[in-house]
């Protein structure tokens, strides 16, 4: 059954990424279809590191006398990320206005009443968007990347940032590196590499020197940052990473459901692409 397009174009709107052109867009494309014919494939883009999918998150906690971790709040609404085995990167687009994508200070948010997802393939150079949840919108909207914008993604998801040595605001602190080796982290094999960083008590006036670390363990497998640590190791830190790994992604979380009405469209991909750079907890 087809959805009228005012419907379609409202529950958009009422999704969780207001922003996002693919939410905005699902509903006007009924009405400015064009051919799939002219969206054609423009040849093959390498994407390395393994298949997976994850929930990214990003929380801050204080450490207690006993040397467990408590939780303050999230930083960011958790979202889902993954890549397929022939390459194409899926992302979460959560938030907006509505109070159930609002609340960070629970450890588990409740689920928003929409969301968005965007698939970017850089095979085909095509990127598909869609809503998910209670009141998303029934239809897909497929729209063509330029090589540029491809490349783009590829270094976004694929190429891992390089750990930060230099002492936060260019201060004269004192800096150490330590490799931390190898360990399991949510059954992914990562490697560790802690920086730490001395401020004397003449620095901003402390009364006694202080410690921060930035601690990041990659998966050179996976061409993925897996967890990072940031801050004061005896105050509050920030922990953010990836977390529900699976190394086996359902091939559909790559396209939208079988049930939804296609639509090409050409529009501007720039601020879905700029949502990548949260791609790696940073």
């Amino acid at each position: 059954m087809q959805i009228p397009s005012k419907r379609i174009f409202a529950l958009a709107v009422l999704g969780s990424s207001l922003t996002t052109p693919f939410s905005l867009l699902v509903g006007q494309a009924v009405q400015r279809g064009m051919p799939a014919t002219s969206l054609e494939n423009v040849g093959p883009k390498v994407i390395t590191g393994k298949p997976f999918s994850a929930k990214r998150y990003s929380h801050i906690v204080r450490s207690l006398p006993d040397g467990r971790k408590e939780f303050i709040r999230n930083e960011i609404y958790p979202f889902d990320v993954g890549r397929a085995a022939d390459g194409r990167i899926r992302i979460q687009i959560v938030g907006g206005y509505s109070p159930e994508c609002n609340r960070l200070e629970l450890l588990f948010p409740p689920p928003c009443p929409s969301w968005s997802i965007v698939v970017f393939d850089p095979s085909t150079k095509l990127a598909t968007g869609w809503t998910e949840g209670e009141i998303g919108a029934h239809g897909a909207v497929v729209t063509r990347m330029s090589e540029s914008q491809a490349e783009t993604i590829e270094s976004l998801t694929s190429v891992i940032p390089p750990t930060s040595t230099s002492p936060p605001n260019g201060s004269a602190a004192g800096v150490t590196t330590e490799n931390l080796g190898e360990k399991d982290i949510d059954g992914v094999r990562a490697t560790g590499v802690r920086t730490t960083f001395v401020f004397p008590s003449t620095y901003s006036g402390n009364k006694m020197p202080k410690t921060r670390i930035y601690e990041v363990w990659k998966s050179e497998e996976l061409r993925v940052v897996v967890k990072i640590i940031e801050g004061d190791p005896k105050g509050q830190e920030r922990i953010s990473g990836l977390e529900e790994i699976s190394l086996h992604p359902d091939s559909g979380l790559f396209h939208p459901p079988d049930d939804y009405e296609i639509q090409y469209h050409f529009f501007n991909l720039s601020s879905d692409i700029e949502r990548l750079n949260g791609w790696y907890p940073r």
